[in-house]
C-alpha cells in the first residue's frame, strides 16, 4: 500500500479525507452488526467510501505519476493488523511482528466485531510495545467490502495516535512474517506491492532484493 501523505505534503491535507472515508466505513458496519442491510441499500455507500479511498492511495499502487525514488525514504511504518482467530492466535500474530519488525514499527490490532475477545487479552495486548487495539471495531464479513472498512479504521486510528506516521502496510489475520527488513522495502517503494516493470527498473531491482 503507498504513503498515507506524500514527504513533501502535511499529514493534515490527508486527515480529512481519511476521516470521511473511516465515518462511512463505520456506519456500514454499525448497521451490518444490528441488522443485515440489503444489497441495494448498502452498494452505494460502499461504492462512496471505495472512490474516496482510490483517489487517497491508488497512484501510490501502481500509478505512472509515483516513480520509485532512487535511495530510500525516511519514515515510520505501521502495520494495519486485521484479527478474528481467537486470543491465541492474535498471541501469535503479534510475536511474529515483534520478532520481525523494527522496534519502531507500530502495530494497529483491529478485532472483528463478531468475534468475543477476553477483556483481560484486549487490555495484555493494548499494553504491548507499540500496539494500539482500535477501540472502533467492524464486523468484518467476506463481500461487503468491510476487509477494506476495517483497515481504513485502522489508518485513521493510526494517523491520530502516530501523526509521524509515514506508511501503512496492511497484513490479513492469516499471514506471517518470516523475515525482518520490510520497512526499509516499504521506505524504499513507497509502497509494499511492485509491478514488474522494465529490466533495471528501481521498484523491481529493490523489489528483487527484498
Amino acid at each position: 500500500m503507498g504513503s498515507l501523505w506524500k514527504d513533501e505534503a502535511a499529514p493534515t491535507l490527508i486527515a480529512p479525507l481519511l476521516c470521511a472515508a473511516a465515518d462511512a466505513a463505520d456506519s456500514a458496519a454499525r448497521a451490518s452488526a444490528g441488522a443485515a442491510l440489503p444489497a441495494e441499500a448498502s452498494r452505494p455507500r460502499r461504492a462512496a467510501m471505495l472512490r474516496r479511498l482510490a483517489l487517497l492511495i491508488g497512484a501510490g499502487v501502481h500509478g505512472a505519476a509515483e516513480p520509485a525514488p532512487a535511495a530510500p525514504a525516511a519514515g515510520r511504518v505501521a502495520v494495519s493488523l486485521l484479527a478474528y482467530h481467537p486470543s491465541p492466535w492474535v498471541d501469535v500474530l503479534l510475536k511474529n511482528l515483534h520478532k520481525h519488525t523494527e522496534p519502531t514499527t507500530i502495530i494497529a490490532l483491529h478485532l472483528n466485531a463478531l468475534t468475543h475477545y477476553p477483556a483481560g487479552d484486549v487490555r495484555r495486548w493494548n499494553a504491548s510495545a507499540n500496539v494500539l487495539v482500535v477501540p472502533d471495531r467492524v464486523a468484518v464479513q467476506r463481500a461487503h467490502g468491510s476487509i477494506l472498512a476495517a483497515h481504513v479504521v485502522n489508518a485513521r486510528a493510526i494517523s491520530r495516535a502516530w501523526p509521524d506516521c509515514a506508511y501503512v502496510v496492511l497484513q490479513a489475520s492469516n499471514m506471517l512474517w518470516h523475515r525482518p527488513g520490510m520497512e526499509s522495502t516499504v521506505r524504499t517503494l513507497r509502497h509494499s506491492v511492485a509491478e514488474k516493470r522494465k529490466p533495471g527498473d528501481e521498484c523491481r531491482t529493490a523489489w528483487a532484493k527484498f
